[in-house]
């Protein structure tokens, strides 16, 4: 599945890059806002889990998109 987006995925390279760097750990902007939000709409949801879970689902997103 990816081959056929393999184009548009070295063109979206640069923001997926910055994406990663936003979610690169718990401190980070994009996991802090992440868990914000998550706490928010699930008031019962553990901050410092929601973060872990946004740092390593982002890590491994980009892993699989730019695995070689």
């Amino acid at each position: 599945m990816l081959e056929c987006f393999a184009d548009d995925l070295e063109a979206m390279r640069t923001a997926l890059d910055d994406l990663q760097a936003n979610f690169a750990d718990l401190e980070a902007q994009g996991p802090e806002a992440y868990a914000d939000q998550l706490k928010i709409d699930h008031p019962g949801i553990e901050i410092q889990t929601a973060r872990a879970d946004a740092v390593l689902a982002v890590g491994a997103f980009h892993e699989h998109l730019f695995a070689t």
